[in-house]
């Protein structure tokens, strides 16, 4: 059986993976996203951007804690 912190771990990463993904696709791509006719695109990037800088920093304090 897999350690529940080392689970959580792997997860995490795939996560700030699948974020980066969605991130770089959007950029690449141009896309926009509009909702009810208006564009939240800036914002929807701006919380990616959080949300990478986030799973970043928790991991990598995670991995410290495990040594």
């Amino acid at each position: 059986m897999v350690e529940p912190r080392a689970e959580l771990l792997r997860l995490l990463k795939r996560t700030l993976t699948q974020c980066r993904e969605t991130q770089d696709f959007w950029l690449d791509n141009d896309f926009r996203l509009t909702v009810g006719g208006i564009d939240i695109t800036e914002a929807e990037r701006a919380a990616a951007d959080q949300r990478i800088e986030h799973l970043e920093n928790l991991i990598a304090a995670m991995e410290r804690e495990r040594g």
